[in-house]
């Protein structure tokens, strides 16, 4: 199975993710911001980051666009519950996330977009 980095600032929708994910059979590693995901995926590169778009210390967009400069940049899924005016799903599609999650989404969704974004 994969290595995936899941950032979310909330702490029980991170630990929804992980579980679900760890219970899919992946090896998951977890980051409460961007800047805590960023140097995780710096220690140990992950096959996929699932990331929140709004989060304190370095937002999802920013941590995107960090790791498509790093040398085997991961595949990426976004999420968030807000729309918002600039619409940061369709930011974080332009930025390489093969897809995007409106919050709130079930589990079956979420590793859904797991298999199709690592089969891509």
């Amino acid at each position: 199975m994969a290595s995936i980095l899941v950032v979310d600032d909330s702490t029980s929708i991170r630990e929804f993710l992980v579980h679900i994910l760890v219970s899919a059979g992946h090896s998951v590693t977890a980051a409460a911001n961007g800047q805590q995901a960023l140097d995780a995926f710096k220690a140990n590169p992950t096959d996929l980051v699932i990331t929140d778009m709004y989060m304190p210390e370095r937002d999802g967009l920013e941590l995107m666009v960090s790791l498509r400069r790093s040398p085997r940049p991961p595949r990426m899924i976004a999420m968030s519950s807000q729309g918002g005016p600039l619409n940061v799903l369709r930011m974080a599609r332009n930025l390489g996330a093969r897809i995007t999650l409106q919050k709130p989404f079930q589990s079956d969704a979420l590793l859904s977009a797991v298999r199709s974004t690592l089969a891509a």
